[in-house]
Parts: C-alpha cells; sequence; structure tokens
C-alpha cells in the first residue's frame, strides 16, 4: 500500500479515529499543505512508476524536494501520536 494522504488517514482511522482527526489537523495547519501532499503524491507516483518497469522522469532534485516536503507528513502524523 502506497502512504498516501488517504492511505495515511485510512490506516490510522482503523487503529484510532482520534489519532486520523489530529493527523488531519496537523497536515492542515501546515503553511505549505498543497505543496506537501503533492510532493507526498509525486513522490508515490515515481516510486511506482519504477516499481512497474517504468522509467520515472522524475529528477533527482525533485526526489530530493519531494522527500523533503514529505517528512512534513511524517512529523504531522508523530505529532499526531504522540498528542494526548
Amino acid at each position: 500500500m502506497n502512504p498516501s494522504y488517504s492511505n495515511i488517514c485510512k490506516g490510522l482511522a482503523s487503529f484510532d479515529e482520534t489519532w486520523k482527526n489530529k493527523f488531519k489537523n496537523n497536515v492542515n495547519k501546515l503553511k505549505d499543505k498543497n505543496k506537501v501532499l503533492d510532493s507526498l503524491d509525486s513522490l508515490n507516483n515515481a516510486r511506482n512508476t519504477f516499481a512497474h518497469g517504468g522509467s520515472p522522469s522524475t529528477s533527482f532534485v525533485n526526489v530530493q524536494e519531494y522527500f523533503r516536503d514529505s517528512v512534513k507528513v511524517l512529523e504531522a502524523l508523530e505529532l499526531a501520536l504522540k498528542e494526548n
């Protein structure tokens, strides 16, 4: 399963609806939320293209930027799981 925003939300909800809501709130607070979520999608798409035998056209510089943005999603997830 790809770590897309919707899959992360579904996974969290299967454990605890509060975790999902906290995660979504944390992501919504990101000043560059749309760019971060677009980067996560782009990283997933590049990975899928490569994994299925394609030739991703994404440059290394773009992958670095997508990764840096995607770390913000991980930080929002970690914060949601730590919050009481």
